[in-house]
């Protein structure tokens, strides 16, 4: 999902910042030849954006399944606000959502649902996790797409997996039972970054070095696991 196209005040141009479930890219990296690692991942644009293009990975967090890419070229696109922090605590079980992916490839399909855990656990120790439980079906294909609160129409997750039922190699997933990463791990994500949200939702650049420094970091990481596969 855009969250931000718009000038950056350093360079002067336009920049497009994606927010996505870092699996996605992960998962989409590991099936590419080297010759398409090169060219780069394509960002595709529906309902008239007929203006798909590579994007370059700026950051990443694995343990909370998120990613932020940023899309070549200098052209604006309509981007989606971000849940403000003052209504984070607004959000209660029951509360209306909206999830907005592309299962199975479709154009991008919205549901609707509610809040069934704020805080659901995954994980022990170290590796324990929190996240955001929906009622709003979702399936293969709404991972990296966004959740939106009813209220504010804002994003205040993305979507990251589905519980299943069954044993190993006959898993069914669970439509109605999907988990996004929760709203405050957002704005810490986009923070490290050099990111900002606004009262109103908009997300703005706050940080021009703190950005370029992860941008940077990212590039090296990619060039370092690639050089491992070869």
């Amino acid at each position: 999902v855009v969250i931000y196209s718009g000038k950056n005040q350093e360079t002067g141009e336009n920049e497009t910042y994606l927010l996505t479930a870092y699996h996605v890219i992960r998962n989409i990296h590991a099936e590419m030849s080297r010759s398409e690692k090169e060219k780069g991942i394509t960002a595709k644009f529906f309902h008239g954006y007929n203006n798909d293009g590579k994007v370059d990975l700026i950051h990443f967090d694995a343990k909370t399944d998120l990613a932020l890419v940023r899309l070549r070229g200098d052209k604006e696109h309509p981007s989606a606000k971000v849940i403000p922090e003052e209504f984070i605590d607004d959000l209660k079980k029951f509360h209306f959502v909206y999830a907005v992916g592309s299962p199975l490839g479709e154009d991008p399909y919205p549901t609707f649902g509610i809040i069934g855990n704020l805080d659901k656990k995954l994980g022990k120790g170290n590796d324990e996790t929190s996240w955001t439980m929906l009622s709003a079906p979702t399936y293969f294909g709404n991972s990296g797409g966004a959740i939106y609160d009813s209220t504010t129409r804002t994003v205040m997750g993305i979507f990251s997996k589905i519980m299943t039922h069954g044993g190993f190699g006959n898993a069914k997933p669970i439509p109605h039972l999907g988990m996004s990463t929760p709203p405050k791990e957002i704005h810490r994500f986009l923070e490290e970054v050099g990111l900002d949200v606004k009262r109103d939702g908009n997300v703005t650049i706050r940080n021009v070095v703190k950005l370029n420094e992860k941008t940077e970091k990212a590039r090296k990481l990619i060039e370092k696991q690639e050089e491992q596969d070869r």
